[in-house]
């Protein structure tokens, strides 16, 4: 269980999936994408849930071009972050 809650919201179901191990994508143009892979979720100083992730570079053959770990705060993640990688 978390120790914080994610509170009500119109994208509660998609804030609710948010686990670590899931992977999002986010088109970066015709040919590149940023595919992020949740590490955690944890709240900052005052409660607000954070998403700590990787974030690769990939090319639409497959191949890799980057990778960094970043932390976002949880709504900024989702509203960036839109499309589930299953």
């Amino acid at each position: 269980m978390l120790p914080f809650s994610f509170g009500l919201s119109a994208r509660g179901a998609a804030q609710n999936d948010i686990r670590p191990g899931n992977r999002y994508r986010r088109p970066l143009g015709t040919h590149f994408d940023a595919i992020a892979t949740v590490l955690e979720l944890c709240p900052d100083l005052v409660g607000i849930p954070h998403v700590r992730f990787t974030i690769a570079i990939s090319r639409s053959s497959g191949a890799q071009v980057d990778a960094d770990t970043r932390v976002l705060a949880l709504q900024s993640f989702l509203e960036t972050y839109c499309e589930r990688v299953v």
